[in-house]
């Protein structure tokens, strides 16, 4: 009909009727109640063809086609994950119904169905950094919805944080500097808490230090009116991926 579609009929396909929409890459078998061999097929215009086959069968086809794709979307996708990862891709298409859902894993080749599942490599690291996924529909009609594309960081590294040794007298405003080292591939922040306590442990102050960013300093200001002694300060936090830091370089904090 012209390079993006067409139809095939005919002996080795039997009784089959395939029709494409993406210029032959793929086929949608057509439902049409004949057991007779087609042998073949014409189409005046976009909305008249007629096949022909054994023992003088005659099938017409009158339009118009169903025209309208399908919709696919891709659900429960992390932004940054160091989890194993299942996508569904829930189609749908009201009139025809869906025929099947392609998708390509980044260079994996293409794939059918509904569910993407990766499994992450939490030991070796080797699957850590940025994954695309591309997919679409095709409905029972032939129809094509245009390819779409997401993506998810997987990150199986945890941080770790770093203070510095600190002096202030007592009254007056104190920074404490830290930092949230992650090494790449990663989200970009985590999320931070910082405690300050004695150096027999019991907690003194403690800050909510919200989403950080990481690779890159910090300084938690405070007015200092603790007793006249030699504090630690310890920052904990949970990265983008939801790693939990494997360790702590502990700040001090000495009050004059």
């Amino acid at each position: 009909m012209d390079k993006e579609h067409g139809w095939i009929v005919g002996v080795p396909f039997g009784s089959l009727i395939l029709r494409t929409t993406d210029g032959g890459e793929t086929w949608t078998m057509q439902s049409h109640g004949s057991p007779e061999t087609l042998e073949g097929v014409v189409f005046s215009d976009a909305n008249h063809g007629w096949a022909v086959g054994w023992r003088g069968s005659i099938l017409h086809f009158k339009g118009p086609l169903e025209t309208v794709p399908p919709q696919t979307e891709a659900e429960n996708v992390p932004v940054w994950t160091n989890k194993n990862v299942v996508i569904t891709l829930q189609a749908s298409d009201s009139e025809s119904g869906v025929g099947w859902t392609v998708y390509y894993l980044d260079d994996s080749g293409r794939r059918f169905g509904s569910l993407v599942e990766y499994e992450v490599d939490a030991e070796g690291h080797s699957k850590d950094g940025l994954h695309i996924l591309r997919y679409f529909s095709i409905d029972n009609a032939g129809n094509r919805e245009t390819e779409h594309n997401t993506s998810f960081g997987v990150d199986t590294r945890p941080p770790w944080t770093v203070g510095q040794r600190v002096q202030v007298r007592r009254g007056k405003m104190a920074g404490l500097p830290y930092n949230v080292r992650d090494k790449a591939p990663n989200g970009g922040t985590a999320v931070a808490e910082m405690i300050i306590h004695t150096v027999k442990g019991r907690i003194v102050k403690r800050f909510t230090l919200g989403t950080v960013a990481v690779n890159r300093k910090h300084v938690q200001r405070f007015r200092c009116n603790l007793p006249k002694g030699l504090y630690r300060y310890r920052v904990t936090a949970v990265d983008a991926a939801g790693n939990k830091e494997r360790a702590v370089k502990a700040g001090r904090l000495v009050v004059q």
